[in-house]
């Protein structure tokens, strides 16, 4: 084994132990906690990083290996998410802030029962906005990794989703061309923007007519891996918008449900979502879901579906990197969280 210039061995053996990985990163990236400060990952933060980083791991380890006292920590460390504790840099990870105010009753904020490590805000009155870029957003979710979800909450528009009448998701669709060209051009401050695999996956309404939420997100992610697509600008999906509710018996039957008492933040943002609809036309004559109402059947705030070149209300929707440094703020719409 080698040791590095602070007296420390590197194990060649990378999941040997997680608990010795977790000591040797703390003294290579040299951070200096106190019992005072939370600015940065850190014990089971850190360990679920470990799988992510495996590549960045592997090059400092063989740094120090091969006899290196000046070794580059830095791409691990920005894998990590874990902040050199000096200058601007200095502060608490936004997703770390508001999950130490996990209080259902204060701010909204529920542990996902569908996604392990992910966090979303859920009920009629989420403390969950935050400024970003001269604009005002609210938080949907803090991903497993720490990037945060969020949606615009100022409408950009009514549009199709694509005015060819397409199913197709990317270069091809109207929409997702004028979120990621038009839109993403008047964000002033892009330098937070996370680049996204965006999934359009395609929902059969005829095999949930008793489904729950679990049965939707397996078929959501089911038929999403053909069609990823790299992007900093999207919409919701349609799990989003039913896993906003804190009504448990809103979350069966979900093509079915009227959502009109069912406790959402989301029900004010009717919207566009991500999904298609695999049995009506196919992606020369495409259908898309949107979130709103059907007033002819008095249905309110319930999932639906269109032409992709009929119109309707957009919210864009984009990912922060899980590094942004929290400011000031509670979540309020009078005190959004802000960001440095």
């Amino acid at each position: 084994m080698k040791l590095n210039e602070k007296g420390f061995a590197f194990s060649t053996m990378l999941y040997g132990s997680i608990t010795l990985i977790a000591i040797v990163l703390y003294v290579i990236l040299n951070v200096n906690k106190t019992t005072n400060d939370t600015t940065y990952y850190f014990g089971e933060e850190v360990i679920k990083s470990l799988n992510d980083c495996v590549t960045e791991e592997i090059t400092l380890e063989n740094c120090y290996s091969a006899g290196g006292n000046n070794c580059n920590a830095t791409a691990y460390r920005a894998c990590l998410g874990v902040r050199e504790h000096s200058g601007t840099n200095q502060g608490v990870i936004i997703s770390e802030k508001i999950k130490s105010l996990d209080l259902e009753s204060d701010i909204g904020l529920v542990e996902d029962s569908y996604e392990n490590n992910r966090y979303i805000f859920a009920g009629d009155s989420a403390n969950n906005y935050l400024t970003y870029s001269n604009r005002l957003w609210r938080i949907v979710s803090i991903e497993p990794g720490g990037h945060l979800k969020l949606i615009d909450t100022a409408k950009l528009d009514v549009r199709s989703w694509d005015e060819l009448g397409s199913g197709s998701w990317g270069s091809n669709s109207t929409l997702f061309s004028v979120l990621n060209i038009n839109y993403l051009s008047s964000i002033a401050d892009s330098s937070k923007l996370y680049q996204y695999d965006w999934a359009r996956s395609i929902l059969y309404p005829s095999l949930f007519d008793s489904y729950t939420i679990r049965n939707l997100l397996e078929q959501e992610k089911a038929s999403s891996n053909d069609s990823l697509v790299a992007a900093k600008v999207g919409l919701l999906s349609v799990s989003d918008y039913l896993k906003a509710t804190n009504n448990n018996s809103c979350k069966t039957n979900i093509f079915g449900t009227n959502f009109k008492n069912c406790n959402s933040w989301l029900s004010q943002y009717k919207s566009w979502t991500i999904n298609i609809n695999g049995e009506h036309g196919s992606d020369e004559e495409g259908f898309a879901y949107y979130f709103g109402d059907d007033t002819a059947n008095n249905k309110y705030n319930t999932i639906l579906f269109e032409r992709t070149n009929e119109v309707y209300d957009v919210y864009p929707v984009i990912y922060i990197d899980r590094n942004s440094i929290y400011q000031s703020g509670t979540g309020t719409a009078s005190s959004p969280f802000i960001l440095k």
